[in-house]
């Protein structure tokens, strides 16, 4: 009866207690919808699904940004980048700081992930901020 207890206790504690700004695994692509390039300015452009891609490849933690001709990407243009994560100076929880070719672009927001949804922002230090919705290509 005691096993069956720590059993049943284990499997509520690893199911009931997951960590929603975890960085997964696959590759995954999402669209550019949303672009404010800063908190004090917010002059905001807006993207139609697809036009911009950043496609994640978060286990070899590369990105490639693909854009429809004649549309350019704000913030990193199209090409392949190698990126890491480090901690984020922000308090937005347990999200990571995206540093792409030794510059910091943002806090990667995954708190929404299983939504389709992410974010890269510098909003706390009134930076940008991208809005992405998963690609349908």
């Amino acid at each position: 009866m005691k096993h069956f207890i720590l059993l049943t206790l284990a499997l509520f504690l690893t199911n009931g207690c997951t960590d929603t700004s975890t960085v997964p695994t696959e590759k995954i692509s999402f669209s550019l919808v949303k672009y404010t390039p800063s908190a004090i300015l917010p002059q905001t452009a807006t993207y139609a699904l697809n036009q911009i891609i950043w496609s994640f490849d978060f286990e070899n933690q590369t990105i490639t940004i693909e854009t429809e001709d004649g549309v350019e990407s704000p913030v990193l243009q199209k090409g392949t980048y190698t990126y890491t994560l480090v901690a984020n100076s922000c308090n937005y929880g347990n999200n990571k700081t995206l540093v792409v070719n030794g510059q910091q672009y943002g806090v990667l927001i995954l708190d929404e992930l299983k939504l389709g949804k992410i974010q890269i922002s510098f909003e706390c230090l009134d930076g940008h901020k991208l809005v992405f919705q998963k690609s349908t290509k």
